[in-house]
Protein backbone atom coordinates (compact mmCIF):
# COMPACT_ATOMS: atom_id res chain seq x y z
CA UNK A 1 0.00 0.00 0.00
CA UNK A 2 3.04 2.57 0.36
CA UNK A 3 2.56 3.44 -2.97
CA UNK A 4 -1.18 4.36 -2.74
CA UNK A 5 0.05 6.71 0.43
CA UNK A 6 2.77 8.11 -1.74
CA UNK A 7 0.04 8.70 -4.07
CA UNK A 8 -2.10 10.55 -1.51
CA UNK A 9 0.83 12.62 -0.23
CA UNK A 10 0.93 14.04 -3.96
CA UNK A 11 -2.81 15.07 -3.96
CA UNK A 12 -2.89 18.58 -5.77
CA UNK A 13 -4.82 21.67 -3.68
CA UNK A 14 -8.81 21.82 -4.06
CA UNK A 15 -8.83 17.89 -5.43
CA UNK A 16 -9.65 14.69 -3.88
CA UNK A 17 -7.47 11.49 -4.48
CA UNK A 18 -9.42 8.41 -4.71
CA UNK A 19 -7.26 6.09 -3.78
CA UNK A 20 -6.18 4.27 -7.22
CA UNK A 21 -3.37 1.26 -6.06
CA UNK A 22 -4.24 -0.60 -9.06
CA UNK A 23 -5.67 -0.56 -12.76
CA UNK A 24 -7.83 2.51 -12.10
CA UNK A 25 -10.69 1.30 -14.64
CA UNK A 26 -11.03 -2.14 -12.72
CA UNK A 27 -10.40 0.35 -9.27
CA UNK A 28 -13.17 2.13 -9.86
CA UNK A 29 -15.33 -1.23 -11.30
CA UNK A 30 -14.69 -3.03 -7.78
CA UNK A 31 -15.17 0.12 -5.53
CA UNK A 32 -18.10 0.60 -6.77
CA UNK A 33 -19.39 -3.01 -6.27
CA UNK A 34 -18.21 -1.93 -2.39
CA UNK A 35 -20.56 0.65 -2.73
CA UNK A 36 -23.34 -1.04 -3.90
CA UNK A 37 -23.11 -3.32 -0.83
CA UNK A 38 -23.02 -0.23 1.32
CA UNK A 39 -26.23 0.77 -0.15
CA UNK A 40 -28.29 -2.64 0.69
CA UNK A 41 -27.76 -4.57 -2.75
CA UNK A 42 -26.97 -8.15 -2.44
CA UNK A 43 -26.82 -8.91 -6.54
CA UNK A 44 -24.27 -7.43 -8.26
CA UNK A 45 -26.02 -5.35 -10.97
CA UNK A 46 -23.81 -3.19 -13.81
CA UNK A 47 -24.68 0.16 -13.35
CA UNK A 48 -22.22 1.30 -16.36
CA UNK A 49 -24.90 0.38 -18.72
CA UNK A 50 -28.21 0.85 -19.36
CA UNK A 51 -28.85 -2.15 -21.52
CA UNK A 52 -27.35 -4.85 -19.41
CA UNK A 53 -29.81 -6.75 -17.25
CA UNK A 54 -27.31 -8.69 -15.73
CA UNK A 55 -27.20 -9.49 -11.79
CA UNK A 56 -25.39 -12.05 -10.62
CA UNK A 57 -23.65 -13.83 -7.82
CA UNK A 58 -20.46 -14.22 -9.78
CA UNK A 59 -17.32 -12.36 -10.30
CA UNK A 60 -16.72 -8.98 -8.41
CA UNK A 61 -20.33 -9.85 -6.75
CA UNK A 62 -17.57 -10.59 -4.03
CA UNK A 63 -17.42 -7.14 -3.59
CA UNK A 64 -20.86 -6.40 -2.06
CA UNK A 65 -20.06 -8.64 0.56
CA UNK A 66 -16.77 -6.44 1.30
CA UNK A 67 -19.46 -3.29 1.43
CA UNK A 68 -21.31 -4.76 4.13
CA UNK A 69 -18.77 -5.64 6.30
CA UNK A 70 -16.99 -1.94 5.82
CA UNK A 71 -20.50 -0.16 6.68
CA UNK A 72 -20.12 -2.53 9.81
CA UNK A 73 -16.43 -1.19 10.62
CA UNK A 74 -17.76 1.92 9.62
CA UNK A 75 -15.50 2.64 6.25
CA UNK A 76 -16.81 4.10 3.18
CA UNK A 77 -15.70 2.00 -0.31
CA UNK A 78 -12.34 3.60 -0.62
CA UNK A 79 -11.35 2.71 2.99
CA UNK A 80 -13.21 -0.73 3.09
CA UNK A 81 -11.31 -1.35 -0.26
CA UNK A 82 -7.90 -0.66 1.30
CA UNK A 83 -9.05 -2.73 4.39
CA UNK A 84 -9.26 -5.29 3.09
CA UNK A 85 -6.47 -5.80 1.08
CA UNK A 86 -4.20 -5.34 4.45
CA UNK A 87 -6.41 -7.82 6.24
CA UNK A 88 -6.05 -10.64 2.77
CA UNK A 89 -2.40 -9.68 2.38
CA UNK A 90 -1.49 -9.92 6.26
CA UNK A 91 -3.92 -13.32 6.17
CA UNK A 92 -1.61 -14.59 3.12
CA UNK A 93 1.35 -14.10 4.48
CA UNK A 94 0.60 -15.57 7.66
CA UNK A 95 -0.73 -18.71 6.10
CA UNK A 96 2.19 -18.30 3.91
CA UNK A 97 4.56 -19.10 6.87
CA UNK A 98 2.14 -21.51 8.16
CA UNK A 99 2.67 -23.57 5.15
CA UNK A 100 6.49 -23.70 5.53
CA UNK A 101 5.75 -24.75 9.27
CA UNK A 102 3.74 -27.87 7.76
CA UNK A 103 6.85 -28.17 4.71
CA UNK A 104 9.56 -28.25 7.10
CA UNK A 105 7.99 -29.71 10.23
CA UNK A 106 11.70 -30.90 11.55
CA UNK A 107 13.66 -27.78 10.85
CA UNK A 108 15.13 -25.47 12.94
CA UNK A 109 13.13 -22.05 12.99
CA UNK A 110 16.13 -20.46 11.50
CA UNK A 111 15.62 -22.18 8.70
CA UNK A 112 11.81 -21.95 8.58
CA UNK A 113 12.30 -17.74 8.78
CA UNK A 114 14.79 -18.26 6.20
CA UNK A 115 12.52 -20.24 3.98
CA UNK A 116 9.46 -16.98 4.58
CA UNK A 117 11.59 -14.82 3.73
CA UNK A 118 12.52 -15.89 0.34
CA UNK A 119 9.30 -16.71 -0.31
CA UNK A 120 8.11 -13.28 0.71
CA UNK A 121 10.82 -11.13 -1.26
CA UNK A 122 11.44 -13.31 -4.47
CA UNK A 123 12.02 -11.44 -7.69
CA UNK A 124 12.96 -11.88 -11.18
CA UNK A 125 16.59 -12.16 -12.59
CA UNK A 126 17.50 -8.57 -14.19
CA UNK A 127 19.96 -7.29 -16.55
CA UNK A 128 22.22 -3.76 -16.52
CA UNK A 129 21.13 -1.48 -19.70
CA UNK A 130 23.23 1.81 -20.42
CA UNK A 131 21.29 4.85 -21.04
CA UNK A 132 22.00 8.63 -22.11
CA UNK A 133 21.43 8.69 -18.26
CA UNK A 134 23.75 5.84 -16.87
CA UNK A 135 22.91 2.34 -16.12
CA UNK A 136 19.34 1.11 -16.00
CA UNK A 137 17.74 -2.18 -14.00
CA UNK A 138 15.62 -3.85 -16.53
CA UNK A 139 13.19 -6.58 -14.85
CA UNK A 140 12.67 -9.89 -17.02
CA UNK A 141 8.92 -10.81 -16.78
CA UNK A 142 5.56 -10.90 -17.69
CA UNK A 143 1.64 -9.76 -17.58
CA UNK A 144 0.32 -11.16 -14.60
CA UNK A 145 4.06 -13.36 -13.50
CA UNK A 146 3.47 -12.52 -9.98
CA UNK A 147 7.24 -12.83 -9.67
CA UNK A 148 7.88 -9.46 -7.51
CA UNK A 149 6.92 -8.26 -4.11
CA UNK A 150 4.44 -6.07 -5.55
CA UNK A 151 2.41 -7.92 -7.88
CA UNK A 152 2.45 -11.33 -5.36
CA UNK A 153 0.72 -9.35 -2.96
CA UNK A 154 -1.35 -7.22 -4.91
CA UNK A 155 -3.46 -4.63 -4.36
CA UNK A 156 -6.75 -6.91 -5.16
CA UNK A 157 -8.56 -8.06 -2.07
CA UNK A 158 -10.30 -11.09 -4.15
CA UNK A 159 -6.97 -12.41 -6.10
CA UNK A 160 -5.94 -12.30 -2.28
CA UNK A 161 -8.62 -14.23 -0.66
CA UNK A 162 -8.34 -17.10 -3.43
CA UNK A 163 -4.94 -17.42 -2.30
CA UNK A 164 -5.89 -17.81 1.42
CA UNK A 165 -8.60 -20.47 0.33
CA UNK A 166 -6.08 -22.22 -1.72
CA UNK A 167 -3.81 -22.60 1.21
CA UNK A 168 -6.65 -23.31 3.42
CA UNK A 169 -7.54 -26.06 1.27
CA UNK A 170 -4.25 -27.49 0.42
CA UNK A 171 -4.32 -28.22 4.15
CA UNK A 172 -7.33 -29.30 4.66
CA UNK A 173 -6.57 -32.07 2.02
CA UNK A 174 -2.79 -32.70 3.16
CA UNK A 175 -4.10 -33.27 6.87
CA UNK A 176 -7.17 -35.68 5.43
CA UNK A 177 -4.41 -37.58 2.95
CA UNK A 178 -2.11 -37.63 5.73
CA UNK A 179 -4.77 -39.35 8.64
CA UNK A 180 -6.75 -41.78 6.44
CA UNK A 181 -6.09 -44.62 8.67
CA UNK A 182 -6.99 -42.51 12.05
CA UNK A 183 -10.36 -41.03 10.36
CA UNK A 184 -13.82 -43.14 10.33
CA UNK A 185 -15.81 -42.86 6.86
CA UNK A 186 -18.26 -40.32 8.39
CA UNK A 187 -15.28 -38.05 8.78
CA UNK A 188 -13.37 -38.36 4.95
CA UNK A 189 -17.00 -37.37 3.70
CA UNK A 190 -17.64 -34.06 5.60
CA UNK A 191 -13.74 -33.40 4.89
CA UNK A 192 -14.79 -34.00 1.31
CA UNK A 193 -17.39 -31.78 1.46
CA UNK A 194 -15.79 -29.17 3.37
CA UNK A 195 -12.87 -28.99 0.69
CA UNK A 196 -15.55 -29.02 -2.13
CA UNK A 197 -17.82 -26.15 -0.67
CA UNK A 198 -14.86 -23.82 -0.46
CA UNK A 199 -13.53 -24.94 -4.28
CA UNK A 200 -17.11 -24.26 -5.27
CA UNK A 201 -16.97 -20.70 -3.18
CA UNK A 202 -13.90 -19.80 -5.37
CA UNK A 203 -15.47 -20.67 -8.43
CA UNK A 204 -17.82 -17.67 -8.12
CA UNK A 205 -14.77 -15.35 -8.36
CA UNK A 206 -11.48 -17.34 -9.43
CA UNK A 207 -12.06 -20.05 -10.97
CA UNK A 208 -8.96 -21.07 -11.81
CA UNK A 209 -8.05 -21.45 -8.73
CA UNK A 210 -10.44 -24.46 -8.26
CA UNK A 211 -8.56 -25.65 -11.81
CA UNK A 212 -5.23 -25.40 -10.02
CA UNK A 213 -6.60 -27.26 -6.91
CA UNK A 214 -8.30 -30.05 -8.89
CA UNK A 215 -5.13 -31.04 -10.94
CA UNK A 216 -3.24 -30.79 -7.81
CA UNK A 217 -5.52 -32.91 -5.60
CA UNK A 218 -6.17 -35.54 -8.47
CA UNK A 219 -2.49 -35.72 -9.51
CA UNK A 220 -1.22 -36.37 -5.44
CA UNK A 221 -3.97 -39.27 -5.20
CA UNK A 222 -2.66 -40.73 -8.20
CA UNK A 223 1.06 -40.41 -6.95
CA UNK A 224 -0.20 -41.81 -3.75
CA UNK A 225 -2.42 -45.03 -5.60
CA UNK A 226 -0.15 -46.32 -8.06
CA UNK A 227 3.46 -45.96 -6.41
CA UNK A 228 2.64 -46.51 -2.68
CA UNK A 229 4.84 -43.87 -2.14
CA UNK A 230 3.20 -43.13 1.57
CA UNK A 231 2.71 -46.76 2.69
CA UNK A 232 1.15 -45.66 5.84
CA UNK A 233 -1.18 -43.09 4.16
CA UNK A 234 -2.17 -45.76 1.56
CA UNK A 235 -6.27 -46.52 1.81
CA UNK A 236 -7.65 -46.56 -1.33
CA UNK A 237 -11.35 -46.79 -0.21
CA UNK A 238 -11.15 -44.15 1.79
CA UNK A 239 -9.21 -41.84 -0.62
CA UNK A 240 -11.40 -43.09 -3.45
CA UNK A 241 -14.55 -42.08 -1.55
CA UNK A 242 -12.83 -38.94 -0.86
CA UNK A 243 -11.99 -37.79 -4.40
CA UNK A 244 -15.41 -39.01 -5.52
CA UNK A 245 -17.43 -36.94 -2.97
CA UNK A 246 -15.35 -33.86 -3.98
CA UNK A 247 -15.25 -34.14 -8.21
CA UNK A 248 -19.09 -35.17 -7.52
CA UNK A 249 -19.71 -31.75 -6.26
CA UNK A 250 -17.09 -29.57 -7.71
CA UNK A 251 -17.22 -30.81 -11.26
CA UNK A 252 -20.85 -30.19 -12.47
CA UNK A 253 -20.63 -26.96 -10.43
CA UNK A 254 -17.74 -25.90 -12.62
CA UNK A 255 -19.85 -26.85 -15.61
CA UNK A 256 -22.73 -24.76 -14.42
CA UNK A 257 -20.63 -21.80 -13.97
CA UNK A 258 -19.01 -21.94 -17.34
CA UNK A 259 -22.14 -22.25 -19.00
CA UNK A 260 -23.45 -19.22 -17.25
CA UNK A 261 -20.82 -17.12 -17.50
CA UNK A 262 -21.13 -17.26 -21.57
CA UNK A 263 -24.55 -16.44 -21.32
CA UNK A 264 -24.49 -12.50 -19.19
CA UNK A 265 -21.78 -9.60 -19.84
CA UNK A 266 -18.81 -11.80 -18.70
CA UNK A 267 -18.70 -13.64 -22.06
CA UNK A 268 -17.16 -10.73 -23.71
CA UNK A 269 -14.43 -10.58 -21.07
CA UNK A 270 -13.90 -14.11 -21.84
CA UNK A 271 -13.92 -13.77 -25.35
CA UNK A 272 -10.88 -11.06 -24.68
CA UNK A 273 -9.12 -13.61 -22.24
CA UNK A 274 -9.21 -16.39 -24.20
CA UNK A 275 -7.77 -14.59 -27.05
CA UNK A 276 -4.55 -13.12 -24.69
CA UNK A 277 -2.13 -15.85 -24.34
CA UNK A 278 1.19 -15.70 -22.64
CA UNK A 279 4.04 -18.54 -24.34
CA UNK A 280 7.50 -17.08 -22.76
CA UNK A 281 10.03 -19.43 -23.96
CA UNK A 282 10.95 -21.69 -20.96
CA UNK A 283 14.36 -19.85 -20.56
CA UNK A 284 12.38 -16.33 -20.17
CA UNK A 285 10.45 -18.49 -17.91
CA UNK A 286 13.31 -19.63 -15.95
CA UNK A 287 14.31 -15.65 -15.57
CA UNK A 288 11.18 -14.41 -14.88
CA UNK A 289 10.77 -16.77 -11.34
CA UNK A 290 14.70 -15.84 -10.57
CA UNK A 291 17.42 -16.63 -8.19
CA UNK A 292 14.93 -18.52 -6.02
CA UNK A 293 14.54 -21.31 -8.71
CA UNK A 294 18.16 -22.15 -9.01
CA UNK A 295 19.21 -22.24 -5.37
CA UNK A 296 15.83 -24.79 -4.94
CA UNK A 297 17.53 -27.37 -6.93
CA UNK A 298 19.89 -27.41 -4.02
CA UNK A 299 17.36 -28.95 -1.79
CA UNK A 300 15.15 -31.03 -3.98
CA UNK A 301 17.02 -34.40 -3.25
CA UNK A 302 16.50 -33.96 0.79
CA UNK A 303 12.85 -32.33 -0.11
CA UNK A 304 11.72 -35.43 -2.09
CA UNK A 305 13.72 -37.79 1.14
CA UNK A 306 10.89 -37.11 3.49
CA UNK A 307 7.29 -36.76 1.29
CA UNK A 308 4.72 -36.32 2.81
CA UNK A 309 0.70 -35.43 1.56
CA UNK A 310 1.02 -31.45 1.94
CA UNK A 311 4.68 -32.00 0.22
CA UNK A 312 3.33 -33.77 -2.32
CA UNK A 313 0.87 -31.34 -3.11
CA UNK A 314 2.78 -28.19 -3.13
CA UNK A 315 4.66 -30.35 -5.99
CA UNK A 316 1.91 -31.19 -7.84
CA UNK A 317 0.45 -27.97 -7.52
CA UNK A 318 3.49 -25.75 -8.79
CA UNK A 319 3.41 -28.90 -12.00
CA UNK A 320 -0.38 -27.90 -12.77
CA UNK A 321 0.55 -24.08 -12.51
CA UNK A 322 3.05 -24.84 -14.92
CA UNK A 323 1.46 -27.38 -16.93
CA UNK A 324 -1.83 -25.71 -17.41
CA UNK A 325 0.10 -22.33 -18.37
CA UNK A 326 1.99 -23.90 -21.08
CA UNK A 327 -1.35 -26.24 -22.34
CA UNK A 328 -4.08 -24.79 -24.74
CA UNK A 329 -6.66 -25.78 -21.69
CA UNK A 330 -6.83 -22.14 -20.48
CA UNK A 331 -8.25 -20.91 -24.10
CA UNK A 332 -10.82 -23.68 -24.01
CA UNK A 333 -11.89 -22.51 -20.76
CA UNK A 334 -12.25 -18.62 -21.31
CA UNK A 335 -9.26 -17.42 -19.87
CA UNK A 336 -5.86 -15.98 -20.45
CA UNK A 337 -3.50 -18.84 -19.37
CA UNK A 338 -1.68 -16.29 -17.08
CA UNK A 339 -4.52 -16.53 -14.65
CA UNK A 340 -2.90 -20.45 -13.77
CA UNK A 341 0.51 -19.21 -12.41
CA UNK A 342 0.41 -19.04 -8.37
CA UNK A 343 1.97 -17.01 -6.29
CA UNK A 344 2.26 -19.88 -3.90
CA UNK A 345 4.51 -21.94 -6.10
CA UNK A 346 7.21 -19.46 -4.31
CA UNK A 347 6.54 -21.35 -1.12
CA UNK A 348 7.61 -24.50 -2.30
CA UNK A 349 10.61 -22.33 -4.24
CA UNK A 350 11.71 -21.06 -0.67
CA UNK A 351 11.61 -24.44 1.02
CA UNK A 352 13.75 -26.02 -1.37
CA UNK A 353 16.16 -23.39 -1.10
CA UNK A 354 17.04 -23.97 2.17
CA UNK A 355 16.20 -27.51 2.49
CA UNK A 356 20.38 -28.59 0.60
CA UNK A 357 22.12 -26.62 3.40
CA UNK A 358 22.42 -28.70 7.20
CA UNK A 359 24.77 -26.25 8.79
CA UNK A 360 23.64 -22.42 9.22
CA UNK A 361 26.75 -20.45 8.01
CA UNK A 362 26.14 -21.21 4.29
CA UNK A 363 22.75 -21.10 4.83
CA UNK A 364 22.92 -17.37 6.21
CA UNK A 365 25.32 -16.69 2.98
CA UNK A 366 22.97 -17.89 0.57
CA UNK A 367 19.89 -16.16 2.09
CA UNK A 368 22.07 -13.02 2.42
CA UNK A 369 22.97 -13.53 -1.04
CA UNK A 370 19.40 -13.73 -2.22
CA UNK A 371 18.22 -11.11 -0.50
CA UNK A 372 20.33 -9.10 -2.32
CA UNK A 373 19.46 -10.22 -5.53
CA UNK A 374 16.14 -9.56 -4.91
CA UNK A 375 16.70 -5.89 -3.93
CA UNK A 376 17.41 -4.38 -7.29
CA UNK A 377 14.34 -5.92 -9.26
CA UNK A 378 11.87 -5.16 -6.50
CA UNK A 379 13.02 -1.59 -6.69
CA UNK A 380 12.43 -1.01 -9.77
CA UNK A 381 8.87 -2.86 -10.34
CA UNK A 382 8.33 -0.08 -7.26
CA UNK A 383 9.66 2.49 -9.69
CA UNK A 384 7.64 1.18 -12.58
CA UNK A 385 3.70 0.91 -10.15
CA UNK A 386 4.90 5.04 -9.04
CA UNK A 387 4.94 5.55 -12.71
CA UNK A 388 2.08 3.95 -14.12
CA UNK A 389 -0.22 6.12 -15.85
CA UNK A 390 -2.78 2.83 -15.24
CA UNK A 391 -2.62 3.71 -11.54
CA UNK A 392 -2.42 7.74 -11.43
CA UNK A 393 -4.71 8.32 -14.04
CA UNK A 394 -6.35 12.05 -15.08
CA UNK A 395 -9.21 11.10 -13.17
CA UNK A 396 -7.45 9.69 -10.12
CA UNK A 397 -7.33 13.37 -8.43
CA UNK A 398 -10.78 14.39 -8.92
CA UNK A 399 -11.86 18.41 -7.88
CA UNK A 400 -13.78 18.37 -4.86
CA UNK A 401 -16.40 19.56 -6.94
CA UNK A 402 -16.98 16.84 -9.17
CA UNK A 403 -17.39 14.86 -6.28
CA UNK A 404 -19.63 17.26 -4.53
CA UNK A 405 -22.08 17.14 -7.90
CA UNK A 406 -21.96 13.22 -8.19
CA UNK A 407 -23.40 13.37 -4.57
CA UNK A 408 -25.76 15.96 -5.36
CA UNK A 409 -27.44 13.92 -8.44
CA UNK A 410 -27.39 11.02 -6.03
CA UNK A 411 -29.78 13.03 -3.32
CA UNK A 412 -32.18 13.63 -6.50
CA UNK A 413 -34.83 11.25 -6.18
CA UNK A 414 -35.85 8.25 -8.75
CA UNK A 415 -33.42 5.95 -10.87
CA UNK A 416 -32.86 6.83 -14.06
CA UNK A 417 -30.13 7.43 -16.58
CA UNK A 418 -27.31 9.69 -16.08
CA UNK A 419 -25.38 10.77 -19.02
CA UNK A 420 -21.66 12.17 -19.01
CA UNK A 421 -19.12 12.48 -21.50
CA UNK A 422 -16.81 9.40 -22.50
CA UNK A 423 -13.71 11.76 -22.90
CA UNK A 424 -12.16 11.30 -19.17
CA UNK A 425 -14.72 7.73 -18.40
CA UNK A 426 -16.14 9.85 -15.76
CA UNK A 427 -18.96 7.46 -15.62
CA UNK A 428 -16.68 5.19 -14.12
CA UNK A 429 -16.50 6.80 -11.08
CA UNK A 430 -20.08 8.33 -10.64
CA UNK A 431 -21.90 4.91 -9.55
CA UNK A 432 -19.56 5.06 -6.84
CA UNK A 433 -21.26 8.55 -5.31
CA UNK A 434 -24.43 7.68 -6.62
CA UNK A 435 -27.19 5.23 -7.45
CA UNK A 436 -27.68 5.45 -10.82
CA UNK A 437 -27.00 4.00 -14.21
CA UNK A 438 -25.05 6.12 -16.50
CA UNK A 439 -25.23 5.48 -20.37
CA UNK A 440 -21.96 4.98 -20.66
CA UNK A 441 -18.68 4.49 -19.13
CA UNK A 442 -15.57 2.30 -19.22
CA UNK A 443 -15.65 -0.21 -22.89
CA UNK A 444 -15.17 -3.44 -21.60
CA UNK A 445 -18.28 -2.92 -19.38
CA UNK A 446 -20.79 -1.27 -21.50
CA UNK A 447 -22.01 -2.91 -24.23
CA UNK A 448 -22.23 -1.43 -28.08
CA UNK A 449 -19.53 1.52 -25.92
CA UNK A 450 -18.11 2.32 -29.66
CA UNK A 451 -21.75 3.58 -31.17
CA UNK A 452 -22.57 4.99 -27.49
CA UNK A 453 -19.43 7.27 -27.20
CA UNK A 454 -19.95 8.31 -30.87
CA UNK A 455 -23.77 9.19 -30.25
CA UNK A 456 -23.22 10.94 -27.18
CA UNK A 457 -20.42 12.51 -28.17
CA UNK A 458 -22.50 14.39 -31.02
CA UNK A 459 -24.77 14.61 -27.86
CA UNK A 460 -22.38 17.15 -26.08
CA UNK A 461 -21.14 18.36 -29.21
CA UNK A 462 -24.45 19.86 -30.73
CA UNK A 463 -24.11 17.85 -34.01
CA UNK A 464 -27.89 16.46 -33.77
CA UNK A 465 -30.90 18.39 -33.93
CA UNK A 466 -33.08 19.60 -31.02
CA UNK A 467 -35.33 16.87 -31.86
CA UNK A 468 -32.87 14.09 -32.49
CA UNK A 469 -31.23 14.78 -29.04
CA UNK A 470 -34.64 14.50 -26.49
CA UNK A 471 -35.33 11.38 -28.89
CA UNK A 472 -32.12 10.04 -27.54
CA UNK A 473 -32.34 11.25 -23.92
CA UNK A 474 -35.64 10.19 -23.82
CA UNK A 475 -35.36 6.26 -25.39
CA UNK A 476 -32.65 5.73 -23.27
CA UNK A 477 -34.30 6.74 -19.91
CA UNK A 478 -31.74 9.92 -19.45
CA UNK A 479 -32.92 12.68 -17.48
CA UNK A 480 -29.85 14.22 -16.07
CA UNK A 481 -27.00 15.40 -18.54
CA UNK A 482 -23.35 16.16 -16.42
CA UNK A 483 -20.48 17.85 -17.40
CA UNK A 484 -17.35 18.47 -15.88
CA UNK A 485 -14.59 21.27 -16.26
CA UNK A 486 -11.95 18.50 -17.12
CA UNK A 487 -13.69 17.04 -19.85
CA UNK A 488 -12.96 19.47 -22.90
CA UNK A 489 -16.48 19.81 -23.80
CA UNK A 490 -18.00 23.62 -24.77
CA UNK A 491 -20.65 24.20 -22.37
CA UNK A 492 -22.61 27.02 -24.21
CA UNK A 493 -23.83 23.95 -26.17
CA UNK A 494 -25.99 22.32 -23.58
CA UNK A 495 -27.45 25.72 -23.15
CA UNK A 496 -28.73 25.37 -26.39
CA UNK A 497 -31.10 22.69 -25.78
CA UNK A 498 -34.18 24.29 -25.01
CA UNK A 499 -35.33 20.95 -22.69
CA UNK A 500 -32.49 21.05 -20.54
CA UNK A 501 -32.80 22.55 -17.42
CA UNK A 502 -29.75 23.52 -14.88
CA UNK A 503 -30.80 22.62 -11.59
CA UNK A 504 -26.85 22.35 -10.09
CA UNK A 505 -23.22 24.14 -10.81
CA UNK A 506 -20.48 24.83 -9.03
CA UNK A 507 -16.74 25.73 -10.38
CA UNK A 508 -16.42 22.36 -11.37
CA UNK A 509 -19.35 20.96 -12.57
CA UNK A 510 -22.48 21.74 -14.19
CA UNK A 511 -25.80 19.72 -14.01
CA UNK A 512 -29.14 19.75 -15.92
CA UNK A 513 -32.51 18.21 -15.72
CA UNK A 514 -34.21 16.66 -18.84
CA UNK A 515 -37.97 18.99 -18.50
CA UNK A 516 -40.69 16.57 -19.46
Amino acid sequence: MLHVFIGYAKTPPGTVFLWTGHYYLDYFEYVQAIAQGQRGEWIWQNYFATDDPSRTFLGIWQFLLYGKIGKLLFLGPFAAYWFFVFAFTFSFVFLSYMAIEKLLPDSTQIKKMAAFLLTVFAAPFFSLEMTRSGFAISNFGFWNDGNNFWERYGAVPYHTLAKILMLVVIFLVGDTLANLSKLQLKQVASRSLAAGLIMIYLLIFSPSSTVLLCAAIGLTSIIILITGVLKKHHHPGKLILFLLLLFTLVIPAGLAVKNYLATTSYAVVSQYESAWQEKPPFSLMFLTIGPIVAAAILGVRGYLKKLTPVRILFITLVISSYGLFYSPIPKLLGTTNSRFLTPLSFILFGVLAVGGFKKIRPLFVLVILLLLLYLPANLQAFKIIMNDDHLFSPISYLPKGIIDGFKFVGGLHGDTVVLLTPSQLLGSVFPIFAKRHVYVARPNITPNYLEKNIRTSNFYLGAMSNEDALSFLHNNKIDTVVLTSIEGYNVQVLFRYPFLEEIYRNKDIIIFKVKD
